[in-house]
């Protein structure tokens, strides 16, 4: 038939496909609509969308779920298309069976520009080599059914294993697709084999990796608390170093101050008498271990001797209190400290305070008790 201007001859209906496309999914829908038209609703479902997704759909997805893709180029003016449309692509079989097991894509090279448009992506998906199979079908040779099948996992593993031009037979069609199809399916199992052992081995790295990072998570955090254990064993060695600094300066503070009271009150003790001296008597003070501690003093000598004394040996008066067994009378008073220990003994013999023979004990903080005898004139440690 010679080519025909559509906007010429208003008995032919409207081209499939409008001019110099931009959008291929307008462009196919109104294909759809045209075939619709002209040879009713029952036809194979037309994938609407470029060539590069339809081959995305068919061979992108689980391997289980892979088909091949069929490609139907239409031309309007050859001779064979209303035939083949009617009798062989819009056959219930050949309907049923595309549905079920392929991606239909359609396109129409009624127009130059549309061809070239369709060259473009076949070249761009499948190669040159792919491209000039499809260049060497004119008006005369079409329409043509492309299958596409996949041997690998990826979509440089595509290839036409069908070309199935016009004048055909409905029976030489479904004999191909089947034959095409059945064989895919080998290729289906072997993809979802090897599916199946890649997801595998990646769910058993991922579980793996996934220990690993776990391991250095917890390698990471008995680090932390190593490192948090040793910053709070320096800080607490810090402060414990910080704590005996401060009492051993208080220590050495309050030893150097009793060494200064102590020094004090040998400076203020008078020469011990001597033993010949008849006014001389024996204070003897017994400590708790049993060590007894001997000194003379003069008759004259003032109750405050005996406290300076007694601070000279380590006992000073700020732990201690004298007081009289009984009755219990504290002396250790600025009164009696200035009475000497003769005549505070007699005093209070007198007023019935001490009895002759009569005990003064010195009470001491510390729990020591010491005692001056009259008769003996000794301290003891009770």
């Amino acid at each position: 038939l010679p080519d025909v201007d559509y906007a010429s001859d208003s008995h032919r209906p409207k081209p499939p496909m409008p001019e110099n496309v931009d959008d291929p999914t307008e462009a196919l829908m109104s294909f759809m609509s045209e075939f619709e038209n002209r040879f009713g609703p029952e036809h194979p479902d037309f994938f609407l969308g470029p060539l590069q997704d339809a081959l995305k759909e068919a061979f992108t997805g689980p391997a289980k779920n892979r088909r091949p893709l069929v490609i139907y180029v239409h031309h309007d003016h050859s001779v064979f298309s209303n035939i083949f449309c009617s009798t062989v692509l819009c056959d219930d079989t050949v309907v049923s069976f595309i549905r079920e097991n392929c991606v239909f894509w359609a396109w129409d090279v009624t127009f130059d520009t549309n061809k070239a448009r369709l060259l473009t992506q076949v070249s761009q998906m499948f190669g040159s080599v792919a491209a000039d199979s499809f260049r060497i079908y004119d008006e005369k040779r079409l329409p043509v059914l492309y299958v596409v099948s996949q041997t690998g996992n990826s979509l440089s593993s595509l290839e036409i294993s069908a070309a199935l031009n016009a004048p055909i037979g409905l029976d030489e069609v479904m004999g191909n697709l089947f034959s095409v199809v059945e064989n895919f399916q080998e290729t289906k199992q072997r993809l979802t084999q090897e599916e199946t052992e890649r997801d595998t081995r990646e769910r058993v790295k991922a579980e793996q990796d996934a220990a690993y990072q776990e391991s250095l998570r917890l390698d990471r955090e008995k680090e932390e608390d190593r490192v948090r254990a040793e910053q709070e064993a320096q800080i607490q060695e810090a402060i414990e170093a910080s704590k005996r600094e401060a009492e051993e300066v208080e220590a050495k503070e309050a030893a150097d101050k009793r060494e200064k009271e102590e020094k004090a009150m040998a400076n203020h003790l008078p020469d011990e008498p001597d033993a010949s001296d008849p006014n001389a008597y024996v204070v003897g003070m017994r400590l708790p271990g049993g060590e007894r501690m001997m000194r003379r003093f003069h008759s004259s000598e003032t109750l405050q001797t005996l406290v300076f004394w007694m601070g000279s040996r380590g006992f000073l008066p700020a732990e201690y209190t004298l007081v009289t067994s009984y009755p219990r009378r504290d002396v250790s008073g600025l009164y009696f400290l200035r009475a000497c220990l003769f005549s505070l003994v007699l005093s209070l013999s007198q007023y019935h305070l001490l009895s002759l023979p009569s005990t003064l004990f010195l009470s001491l903080s510390l729990s020591l008790s010491l005692s001056l005898s009259l008769w003996h004139i000794a301290f003891f440690c009770q």
